[in-house]
């Protein structure tokens, strides 16, 4: 077992390696009460397209999500009721990236049986023909409720909008086609591919004494065999330069027009510390021109050429980059030419800058307090090959000149506007 100090943060993680792969993270919290523990794996809606010892694999959209809801399943009896009789309480989530499972518990009592049982029915898959066909209406259900919100619609038809075989055009959920398609054989297969230990984090959050939390994990796994396997990795289809539409309009039954300016940016192979730098400095340009820390903000606001629905996004990875403004009221093409020319006037400022990285510490150091948030954030970070005080670092080493250049660098001549109006 290794230990890891973060004095900057008053933080210690201890970690050990399992012989078998796994990853276990644990920080000790001895002034609290609770435990707060996520079993994940890199494996998300995105990953879709995959190669395996040589083999290339197409799978359903949603399959990652569908499996996520079959994990649970367990021969002798439902894994929810079983944590509920411990005193805990279980959930996972499945995003684009990855799938995690986790489960929060006060008290001592009932954590070994509780860390056991999340150990247990993530490494098992128990899963009958008739049991995925009994499945399939309730996620069906799921997906369309998601399909009926304004909002997640707008996100959807700009992915789609945006881009032409990345899998980000495919809900996380899938669609009624892609579900209904989804057989035993190709969930066992994505299970297999994806969840091999080697694959996957633990990350515990605790009052108790670390070492006893790994003896129990370390315990747990050396009853279990794993032959020894190589990762998948994506094995998407090229994606084009241009947008896919330049312009798309839907409607639905909503009181007011809703907008998106969405910006596709061809940064070519960036690695993992260029994309997180590209992020961080495009990001913070964005903060500091569209929030109060810019003086004209409030007479944006006044003159209603943004209003409290106004927002942006971006996201840069190895594969993609995009740029998102969101608005309301005015139309597609204002909104694209209100944003286009306060970006080229805009001058990052030494001392907006200052106070931005101010209110990023305050927010990162705030987390700290909410140990259940800290923990899935560490995961989700991890299992995306970042570790969150490393890049709590590489953030406060931004200027100026940094966030400037690579702003101005950016080609904007890609782009799709899309708009949701009123039925």
């Amino acid at each position: 077992m290794q230990r890891i100090d973060y004095p900057d943060f008053k933080e210690t993680c201890f970690y050990e390696e399992m012989e078998n792969g796994l990853k276990v993270y644990v920080f000790h919290k001895p002034d609290f009460k609770s435990s707060y523990a996520a079993f994940g794996t890199p494996y998300g809606a995105l990953d879709i397209h995959q190669k395996y010892h040589g083999k290339h694999y197409d799978f359903h959209p949603g399959i990652a999500h569908f499996l996520e809801h079959k994990v649970f399943e367990d021969e002798d009896g439902d894994v929810l009721s079983k944590f509920a009789e411990l005193g805990a309480s279980v959930n996972a989530f499945t995003s684009y990236t990855e799938t995690v499972y986790h489960f929060s518990l006060t008290g001592e009592e009932n954590f070994r049986e509780a860390l056991e049982m999340l150990l247990d029915f993530v490494q098992k898959l128990n899963i009958s023909h008739d049991s995925i066909e009994a499945e399939k209406p309730i996620i069906i259900q799921e997906v369309s409720m998601y399909e009926q919100q304004a909002n997640t619609r707008l996100l959807n038809e700009t992915y789609k909008s945006l881009f032409k075989n990345y899998p980000l055009i495919n809900d996380i959920g899938g669609d009624v086609k892609s579900v209904n398609e989804i057989s035993k054989d190709e969930l066992e297969t994505c299970y297999n591919i994806n969840y091999h230990p080697s694959n996957m984090i633990v990350s515990i959050v605790s009052f108790m004494d670390p070492e006893y939390i790994i003896s129990i994990i370390r315990d747990n796994q050396s009853k279990k065999k794993f032959l020894k396997d190589e990762t998948a990795t994506n094995d998407n289809h090229p994606e084009a330069e241009c947008v896919n539409r330049e312009y798309f309009e839907f409607n639905m039954d909503v009181s007011t027009t809703k907008n998106v300016y969405a910006i596709k940016l061809n940064l070519g192979k960036l690695t993992k510390d260029d994309s997180l730098l590209y992020e961080n400095a495009i990001r913070s340009y964005l903060q500091l021109c569209f929030s109060n820390l810019n003086p004209e903000y409030q007479k944006w606001i006044d003159q209603k050429l943004i209003t409290d629905y106004f927002s942006y996004e971006v996201e840069i990875n190895e594969d993609v980059a995009y740029i998102l403004f969101c608005s309301e009221d005015n139309t597609a093409e204002e909104l694209k030419t209100f944003i286009d020319r306060e970006m080229a006037r805009f001058e990052v400022k030494e001392d907006t800058l200052k106070q931005l990285k101010h209110r990023y510490i305050g927010n990162f150091f705030d987390e700290f307090s909410d140990l259940e948030s800290f923990n899935i954030t560490f995961i989700r970070d991890m299992l995306d090959e970042i570790n969150p005080f490393d890049a709590y670092c590489r953030y406060l080493e931004l200027d100026t000149k940094t966030i400037e250049n690579i702003v101005k660098s950016l080609d904007f001549s890609h782009f799709s506007l899309i708009s949701l109006k009123s039925a």
